[in-house]
């Protein structure tokens, strides 16, 4: 059985779609190292990303102050949250009424749709 005529168009249509996203991908990347290349040039591919100074005033940006800020905070937002999430599951399974366990894991459910950001 050979695929009718609309599923053929839509192979095409979403192929089509996929090569336009790769694509957008590939020239996004090519920006950021274009853009990237002076800065690595002036400051050096090991100094950016081993260097701690920061000095916005002077234009010297490196790489290790924003890496260890972006870790503390995802540590301290995993030290808040799994206690949280465990807690919750605890009480939505084994403390909750019927009828208010049914409605908190709607809630849940609800909030994990939605982006975080």
């Amino acid at each position: 059985m050979s695929p009718s005529r609309s599923d053929t168009l839509l192979i095409s249509t979403l192929q089509g779609c996929a090569v336009v996203a790769g694509a957008i991908v590939v020239l996004i990347l090519v920006f950021l190292i274009t853009e990237a290349l002076p800065v690595l040039g002036q400051v050096g591919l090991l100094p950016f990303f081993t260097d701690p100074s920061w000095h916005p005033a002077e234009t010297l940006y490196n790489f290790t102050p924003m890496l260890w800020g972006t870790l503390f905070v995802t540590a301290g937002a995993m030290l808040v949250a799994t206690p949280l999430g465990i807690l919750s599951a605890v009480f939505c399974q084994y403390y909750a009424p019927p009828p208010i366990a049914g409605l908190y894991r709607r809630l849940i459910e609800l909030l994990a749709g939605m982006p975080s950001v």
